[in-house]
C-alpha cells in the first residue's frame, strides 16, 4: 500500500476530515457532505469513504473496500491494514489540522482515532452512535471525553446520552429521506425489468466480503428448496412462480458473487439499486445491517439473518444486553420480523420462516401492517439537513448560505 497525500486544493483551513468505514456510512457521508456544501460551498472534505462520497468530491485516502470487515477474529486478521490506514489518517490530520473531523459509525476504528485527533486539538463530531445501549456501554466514557458532538438517529439515544453527560443531538434517520423517493412496488418492477406478476424473493447477503461468504451459500441453498417441485410451494398455489433477485451493495463485486453461486438457476443480480429491489420484492432475506431498517420502512416483509465466527459469537453473547439485533424489533414492544442467528440461520429454518410470512395473502399483508406501525418511531425526513446544521454550528459558521 502506497503512502497517501492530499491534493493542494484540499489542504486548507476550511477542510474537514470525514471517515466512513463501510457502505452504509458512505451513503450517510455523501448525503451529509451534499447538505453542508449546499449551505457553505467553500468547505473541502477528505478522508475515507466509498463511491457515494467520492461522487460528492470527497478526496479519498482509502476506499471502504479496504476496511470492510466484521467480528473479532476477522478484525485480527486484517489488523495490519487497519493500523496502517489509521496511522496514515492520523499523520495527515495532525499535519494539516482540519477544522473538524466527522466520524461516521464504525466505532472500533473511529473511537480510537477520535482519541488521537482530539489530542491534536481537532474538534470531533460523531455521526451515528454506536449501539452502547445494547452492548459495551462502558465506551460512553471514551465518547464523553473525546467527542464534542454526538449526532444520533433515534430519539431515545439523545436522552440516553444526556443522562450520561454527553452532548447529543437527535437529527433523525437518513433512511427516511431515501425511502420516500422510491416508487411503489409495481413501478419498481417496471424500472428494474422484473416480471410484474412474479412472486419475488430478494436476497441481501451484506456489504462486507466475510458477510457475503457466510450468507450467500445459505441463501442459495434455501432458494433450491423453494424451487424444488417436490417441496411445498412457498406461497399460495394460484400465484405465479417464484423469482429471486440479488441486490448488491457497491462494496461487493459481481466477480465475488458469481464465484459463490452454484450451478443451476441463478438469481437476477441488481447492482446499485438496492432500495428499488427491496421495494419490488414480496419478501426479503437480509443480513443484519442498515438494509433491515430500509426494508422495514419500505414495508417489505423480511427475515433478518446473521452468522459470524464461533469466537466472535461467543464473545458477543457475553457483551450484548438486548435480545434482538434488528432495530425494528428493538424499538417495538413486540417483535415485528423474525431473526435467525448463528446456527439457527440455516436453509431449512430460513424456508420455514419465509413460509410462515407468505403462506397466504392475509399473512403477507399482516406482516406489512406490522412494519407500517414502525413509521412513527423514526422521526421525520430531513436528517442530513439537520446534521449539516449541527456540523456548521460546531465549525462556528452561523450565517448559512441557505439556512434551514
Amino acid at each position: 500500500m502506497t503512502d497517501r497525500t492530499l491534493p493542494q486544493s484540499v489542504i486548507s483551513t476550511d477542510s474537514v476530515l470525514i471517515i466512513a468505514g463501510e457502505a452504509s456510512g458512505d451513503l450517510l457521508g455523501a448525503d451529509l457532505v451534499r447538505a453542508i456544501c449546499s449551505r457553505c460551498p467553500g468547505i473541502r472534505f477528505w478522508g475515507i469513504g466509498g463511491d457515494a462520497m467520492a461522487a460528492q468530491n470527497v478526496s479519498l485516502l482509502f476506499h471502504v473496500r479496504e476496511l470492510g470487515v466484521t467480528g473479532f477474529s476477522e478484525v485480527i486478521r486484517k489488523l495490519p491494514v487497519i493500523l496502517h490506514v489509521m496511522a496514515t489518517v492520523e499523520d495527515l490530520a495532525v499535519r494539516e489540522k482540519p477544522s473538524a473531523a466527522i466520524l461516521i459509525d464504525y466505532p472500533d476504528f473511529n473511537l480510537r482515532l477520535a482519541k488521537k485527533l482530539k489530542a491534536a486539538g481537532i474538534p470531533i463530531i460523531y455521526y451515528v452512535s454506536p449501539q452502547l445501549w445494547a452492548w459495551r456501554s462502558g465506551r460512553v466514557r471514551v465518547i464523553r471525553r473525546f467527542v464534542d458532538t454526538m449526532m444520533v438517529l433515534f430519539p431515545f439515544e439523545e436522552t440516553w446520552y444526556h443522562q450520561r453527560g454527553v452532548r447529543a443531538r437527535f437529527v433523525g434517520h437518513p433512511v427516511l429521506d431515501r425511502v420516500k423517493t422510491i416508487p411503489d412496488r409495481k413501478r419498481c418492477r417496471q424500472m428494474l425489468g422484473l416480471a410484474p406478476d412474479a412472486f419475488i424473493v430478494a436476497m441481501l447477503p451484506g456489504s462486507r466480503v466475510n458477510e457475503v461468504r457466510r450468507s450467500l451459500p445459505i441463501f442459495t441453498e434455501a432458494q433450491g428448496i423453494l424451487i424444488d417441485p417436490c417441496e411445498t410451494p412457498v406461497h399460495e398455489p394460484d400465484q405465479h412462480p417464484v423469482h429471486f433477485i440479488l441486490p448488491l451493495a457497491d462494496t461487493v463485486s459481481t466477480d465475488l458473487i458469481r464465484s459463490l453461486l452454484p450451478s443451476g438457476p441463478q438469481p437476477h443480480i441488481i447492482q446499485g439499486q438496492t432500495l428499488m429491489a427491496v421495494r419490488a420484492a414480496d419478501i426479503a432475506w437480509i443480513t443484519s445491517g442498515t438494509a433491515c431498517l430500509e426494508a422495514a420502512l419500505l414495508h417489505t416483509p423480511h427475515v433478518v439473518v446473521y452468522r459470524t465466527s464461533p469466537i466472535t459469537y461467543w464473545i458477543a453473547r457475553h457483551l450484548i444486553s438486548v435480545k434482538a439485533i434488528s432495530i425494528a424489533n428493538i424499538v417495538m414492544p413486540d417483535p415485528v420480523v423474525p431473526e435467525l442467528i448463528q446456527t439457527d440461520f440455516n436453509p431449512r429454518r430460513l424456508v420455514e420462516e419465509t413460509r410462515k410470512i407468505v403462506q397466504s395473502t392475509e399473512s403477507l399483508e399482516a406482516a406489512r401492517d406490522r412494519l407500517r406501525a414502525l413509521d412513527s418511531q423514526f422521526g421525520r425526513p430531513g436528517a442530513a439537513d439537520r446534521a449539516a446544521q449541527e456540523v456548521l454550528r460546531t465549525l462556528g459558521i452561523q450565517r448559512l448560505d441557505n439556512p434551514l
